[in-house]
């Protein structure tokens, strides 16, 4: 995290302390602040939650190689992937668990798409 990112943290936390907030509630929203952050910074333009299901959308110049589709598709069955974003249908009451474990998933998998470009362009 960059050093103003941390500071947008600290802010955060300093407020949602101030307002009352439980330590349970002010540590929940410094970890969605802290993902939304990543998701920034790895491409990911939007995470939206609709139901029981949250949906990433990449920005315009980063994608999902087909190769890294095809090992997500069968190792997550049931998920689909698509070159611009994710929808992850969520199980239980850990959601924030499971999203972030996606977004890991997702740093991986886009990581090996931009591997796979610098050994195109040799």
């Amino acid at each position: 995290m960059s050093v103003g990112e941390t500071v947008l943290v600290r802010q955060g936390a300093t407020r949602w302390a101030g307002r009352g907030l439980s330590d349970g509630e002010v540590w929940d929203a410094l970890a969605v602040l802290r993902l939304r952050l990543k998701c920034k910074e790895m491409g990911i333009l939007s995470v939206k939650s609709e139901g029981t299901t949250v949906t990433f959308r990449f920005a315009p110049n980063v994608r999902l190689v087909p190769d890294s589709i095809k090992l997500l598709t069968y190792v997550f069955k049931g998920l689909r992937f698509l070159p611009d974003g994710v929808s992850l249908p969520l199980q239980g009451a850990k959601v924030l668990e499971q999203t972030e474990e996606m977004v890991r998933v997702l740093e991986e998998a886009l990581a090996h798409g931009k591997d796979k470009d610098k050994v195109k362009a040799r």
